[in-house]
């Protein structure tokens, strides 16, 4: 008894075969990302699409952690920013740049603990090798390395 497999006809079949359980995938995530946002948080403002409801919602993705229920907020993002008038784009941009701006002090101090750090390192792992240095020079007979 064979069991015949149904031939594709084309490369557009395939795709759009391919496309269709992606996108039922992704629904499916995203309908149990809805869930668990559901079930963890209060309930939006009635007018979603607000600037600022907007911006908290950015702020909640960016500290949020779970794939599905971070790609349910992402679509809600985007479906949110989707409903704001040219004016209140540019102010949820506005807002963006002001409120997701870099910290320059927590840069440099974050910098100057790096140089440290690394400094420290170089210093340690240099002594080392000069001691190891110094080792096998002794051994041979060879000039002292400090």
């Amino acid at each position: 008894m064979s069991s015949k497999t149904p031939e594709i006809e084309s490369a557009e079949e395939l795709h759009s075969g391919n496309k269709s359980t992606l996108e039922r995938t992704l629904s499916s995530v995203m309908e149990v990302g809805r869930e668990l946002l559901a079930k963890r948080r209060l309930p939006l403002p009635s007018r979603a699409s607000s600037v600022e409801s907007l911006v908290a919602l950015c702020e909640e993705l960016l500290e949020h952690r779970g794939e599905a229920s971070g790609l349910a907020l992402a679509v809600e993002i985007s479906e949110s920013y989707r409903q704001l008038t040219e004016p209140e784009r540019l102010d949820f941009f506005s807002s963006l740049a002001n409120d997701f701006d870099v910290d320059d002090k927590k840069i440099i101090q974050a910098l100057s603990r790096y140089r440290s750090a690394a400094w420290i390192i170089f210093l340690s792992s240099t002594s080392k090798s000069l001691a190891r240095l110094e080792k096998k020079s002794s051994r041979s007979g060879s000039v002292n390395c400090r």
